[in-house]
């Protein structure tokens, strides 16, 4: 099952592989795969998720392998609040998944109670970590585990950035992208890293993280990715996920521009370290510490858009119209980001 194959036959391979039957499902195409390809399935009173993941040469990460890791750890673990692995196909990239029924998370739905439900998601997986003696999961995508981590993170996003704007001198967009990333996000990175060195000096940027400071995470953790059930809220998308620094995690939380997070809603998730208050104290002040880094790093995910192995993978699940629309969309969107959270009042933990 490889490439652009009929959803309809994978899914009806897939379903006789987890023993639901073999007959050829009606599929329904949804509309939140950004990156990659899902579908509904309904066939003989089941429903699932069926997901096929994008792989670019330039861009090689194994996203199906994370979250088959990611679920398969929640389910040994108890954690149900997330899809269970059914069946899948690793050559054609495809896995089939239990059905979250629910209805995508939207503005309104951002309450304390709700923050604190994401909190007691995040302690589960903290606490099943604690618990296990063969983690299994590999490092989350761009894992940090050192201060020098955080700041390397952003400063490659942003190198990469201007790499593939200034490959488009043709491109209006991409001119202004590159104006955006030289005049905003070049000057912060630097100021920051400064900052940062100053605070704590070479040996402070290096050391590495305790054991305990890093946690099983979502990385893509946001409201983008929850889905509002009848009790309490279901996650989805774990193609990013594994093990991280948990400041890290809460700064992506924060940041996500899609369904922001008010700053003072983060006092919902305290519980998150349970009784360990000074290495929650510790998370908390580091997470301060690099949230204008992931401020930074989020303004150039927002303009990925204007790089060749991205716009690909929006071509996989797009067109090229809606390509060039979301370029121009993003690009507006990255520079009321910055307006708002580098420039505004809204740039810190309270």
């Amino acid at each position: 099952m490889q490439g652009r194959q009929d959803p309809a036959e994978a899914g009806r391979i897939l379903l006789a592989k987890a023993g639901l039957g073999g007959r050829s499902p009606r599929v329904t195409r949804l509309s939140h795969g950004k990156n990659n390809l899902t579908y509904r399935l309904d066939a003989e009173g089941t429903t699932c998720l069926l997901k096929q993941y994008f792989r670019h040469p330039r861009d090689m990460r194994d996203r199906q392998g994370a979250e088959l890791a990611f679920l398969s750890f929640c389910q040994k673990n108890n954690i149900a609040s997330v899809p269970i692995p059914l069946a899948y196909d690793r050559i054609g990239r495809w896995s089939l998944f239990s059905w979250l029924d629910g209805r995508p998370a939207a503005a309104e739905d951002i309450t304390r109670r709700n923050v604190a439900l994401v909190g007691a998601f995040l302690r589960d997986l903290a606490e099943a970590k604690s618990r296990s003696e063969d983690l299994c999961l590999q490092p989350a995508a761009e894992a940090c585990f050192s201060l020098l981590d955080h700041i390397t993170l952003a400063k490659r996003r942003v190198e990469r950035l201007l790499h593939g704007v200034s490959r488009q001198r043709t491109c209006p967009l991409a001119l202004k992208a590159e104006e955006v990333a030289r005049r905003e996000l070049l000057p912060g990175l630097e100021r920051e890293e400064e900052r940062l060195a100053r605070r704590y000096g070479q040996a402070g940027l290096r050391a590495r993280f305790t054991w305990e400071e890093i946690v099983p995470s979502p990385s893509d953790i946001g409201f983008h990715n929850i889905l509002v059930m009848t009790q309490g809220l279901g996650f989805v998308d774990f193609e990013y996920a594994g093990i991280d620094d948990a400041a890290k995690m809460l700064c992506d939380f924060l940041c996500q521009p899609s369904l922001p997070v008010p700053a003072e809603f983060l006092k919902e998730m305290r519980p998150l370290f349970g009784g360990d208050a000074r290495a929650g104290r510790e998370i908390y002040a580091r997470a301060e510490d690099v949230l204008v880094l992931h401020r930074i790093k989020w303004c150039c995910i927002l303009l990925n858009v204007f790089d060749t192995a991205d716009a690909e993978r929006r071509l996989f699940s797009g067109s090229a119209a809606e390509v060039r629309a979301l370029r121009e969309m993003q690009l507006k969107k990255c520079v009321n980001y910055i307006c708002r959270y580098l420039k505004g009042t809204e740039h810190g933990i309270h």
